[in-house]
């Protein structure tokens, strides 16, 4: 019966980090806000943190108890990261997530964002060897490096 059924730790959001700059200027004292939407719960979980004087931000990463959804779902975890800056809600990074679990290759961007506010807007696509069969893409105004 899933009334009663077992609460277990679901991962929302890998650990993030990075810098928000303008012109290439980093940007102090601006709020970034984390979101995430999960479609199987019809839940938001926002959280906000305020760049250093150096436009450095840090997010640890996000785990809730939730009744894990039937195999017959298809979970979508929706992931977005904004800034209020000049009096606008700019969105600088959105992907979506076909899996509960924790993806390489994402968490792996998403540790090192160097976010510029004047980018464009660019998808990159993103394969991990965990997932042969999925293609991650995400709509963007960061950049990382990949050594």
């Amino acid at each position: 019966m899933t009334l009663f059924a077992k609460k277990v730790p679901i991962n929302l959001s890998p650990e993030i980090s990075g810098v928000i700059k303008d012109n290439g200027k980093p940007v102090a004292h601006i709020e970034v806000e984390r979101s995430v939407y999960l479609n199987f719960t019809g839940d938001y979980y926002t959280d906000k943190v305020l760049t250093d004087s150096n436009g450095q931000f840090h997010f640890p990463e996000k785990t809730a108890e939730l009744k894990k959804p039937s195999n017959l779902t298809t979970v979508v975890k929706r992931h977005e990261l904004y800034v209020e800056y000049k009096n606008k809600h700019v969105p600088i990074w959105f992907m979506n997530i076909h899996t509960l679990n924790p993806v390489k290759v994402i968490n792996e961007k998403l540790q090192g964002l160097n976010c510029d506010l004047n980018n464009q807007e660019q998808q990159f696509d993103f394969e991990d060897s965990d997932y042969p069969a999925s293609t991650f893409s995400t709509l963007t105004l960061c950049r990382w490096n990949d050594n």
